[in-house]
């Protein structure tokens, strides 16, 4: 899975049939490329597609009875390019990245909102100590 800040990112596409655009922050050397991005550009053509969960800057009132919901599921993503700036990060909203992710919407999984809604107000331990019982 991929957890994305959207203050660090590109704004999530309006519909499914736009492209979602990723971009990675550059390690702390400022050259070469996280193992992440390198096991997906390895994989690029096979990889499943990948459950993508998105942290909304505006955390005023992020579901319908106004209970703050600080990550949302929004789609297993499929990667179709990735472009590589590992030997030459470009700054994107003040930072150096290293990679550029493509991806096309590929479906939507009830199951992983439900362990959102499910765990969204609960501690570490809360949610180790739950069952699948707990998941409607």
């Amino acid at each position: 899975h991929i957890c994305i800040k959207e203050k660090s990112n590109h704004p999530l596409p309006l519909s499914v049939d736009e492209e979602f655009v990723l971009y990675r922050i550059a390690p702390k050397s400022g050259q070469g490329i996280h193992r992440d991005v390198q096991v997906l550009m390895d994989s690029e053509l096979t990889h499943p597609p990948i459950p993508i969960f998105w942290e909304p800057e505006d955390q005023s009132d992020t579901t319908a009875d106004g209970v703050k919901k600080k990550v949302r599921y929004v789609g297993h993503w499929k990667v179709t390019r990735i472009d590589d700036h590992a030997k030459n990060p470009i700054e994107y909203k003040g930072k150096d990245r290293n990679a550029v992710i493509h991806l096309k919407f590929a479906h939507f999984n009830d199951c992983w909102e439900r362990i959102i809604d499910t765990c969204h107000d609960k501690s570490t331990e809360q949610i180790k100590g739950l069952t699948g019982a707990d998941f409607p």
